[in-house]
Parts: structure tokens; sequence; C-alpha cells
């Protein structure tokens, strides 16, 4: 079995940021991102399930279509 990696976790992330968060919060976690992607910095997941987790409780957006195998994924890979 292979298990994902940092290449794979940093995208999902993105793509809850960007559905989720907004302003500075956003701007924040798309950086952090970024930064990571850029020097293969491990990524920093378990902060960021717990602003993303936050973030959904509060959120009037309907669930992303593959919410579920986003999630899984960054855990898989972070902790």
């Amino acid at each position: 079995m292979d298990w994902p990696s940092n290449e794979d976790c940093y995208p999902a992330m993105k793509d809850f940021a960007i559905y989720y968060m907004e302003g500075e919060q956003q701007t924040k976690w798309l950086s952090i991102i970024e930064d990571g992607l850029n020097i293969g910095k491990f990524s920093s997941g378990k902060g960021f399930l717990h602003e993303i987790d936050r973030v959904i409780k509060a959120s009037s957006k309907p669930s992303m279509p593959n919410r579920a195998e986003l999630y899984q994924l960054i855990c898989t890979v972070c902790i």
C-alpha cells in the first residue's frame, strides 16, 4: 500500500482553505501551504485540521463533494 505524501496533502489542504476559509485566515493558510510545497517542509496538518474543523462548523456552505476523502488524506499524512 502506498502512503500519501506531503505533495498529496498540500493540495487537499489548499482545496479546504479555498472552499471554507476567508480573509486573513485563508491568506495565512494559503501562504503556509505554498511555502511548504516550495521548500518541501512537512505539512502543518494538525494545526490546519483544528482550524478547518472550527471553520466548517461555523460555515453555512454545503459540504465539499469530496470532503471525507480529502480530510482522510490529510489525517493519514499528518497524524
